[in-house]
């Protein structure tokens, strides 16, 4: 379904839904259109039951890509906000929270502040992960863990979606867990220009 979602099935061409232009110009950010159709389409794609989970969600941009015109409420986010400096984390979450309730998503999510490894293993998510997108700290440590915490949470068939691999670190400690674990198939690799992108 996400080839659909551009022209002739390039999935490094402009995507052909335009909705996303305007989360991108409204919410600030660091996803791309290209992240937030990926988002939208795995959503839109979840069993019954099953829900969408994300770990870090800085100023919401991802998880209202995520959620745009979805007619479930099946959403789930832990942010701790420890990683930006720029920005005392209580003020950084009144902004998550103004911007989910700006774009009329704020009745679906599930937001947790704190910390997804722990949060996690007491049950942050009511529900089977059909769609895990970590996009949390980045250290070698941390992207193996992010793994560890959420696959005992994760649906039969799941989609887990890993950012910024363009880093060295988070592709090798992904690749580390997922060589360790069975079950995991790589399914697709879209590759940033650019780190950071």
């Amino acid at each position: 379904e996400l080839e659909g979602q551009f022209p002739g099935g390039d999935l490094y061409a402009a995507p052909l839904d335009s909705r996303f232009d305007r989360v991108i110009e409204q919410v600030e950010g660091m996803s791309s259109t290209h992240s937030l159709t990926l988002l939208n389409v795995a959503a839109r794609c979840l069993g019954q039951d099953e829900w969408y989970l994300e770990v870090g969600s800085y100023r919401g941009r991802s998880l209202v890509g995520a959620t745009l015109d979805q007619a479930h409420g099946r959403f789930a986010a832990i942010e701790s906000f420890r990683e930006f400096v720029d920005q005392h984390p209580d003020v950084s979450h009144e902004i998550v929270l103004r911007t989910l309730a700006s774009w009329g998503v704020d009745s679906r999510v599930r937001f947790l502040r704190g910390d997804a490894f722990r949060l996690l293993p007491r049950g942050a998510v009511p529900g089977p992960v059909g769609v895990y997108f970590y996009d949390g700290a980045h250290t070698r440590l941390a992207q193996w863990l992010a793994l560890a915490v959420a696959e005992p949470w994760l649906a039969d068939e799941a989609l887990v979606v890993i950012d910024d691999t363009s880093w060295p670190q988070v592709d090798r400690s992904a690749r580390h867990y997922v060589g360790g674990h069975a079950g995991y198939e790589l399914i697709c690799d879209l590759a940033a220009d650019q780190d950071g992108n």
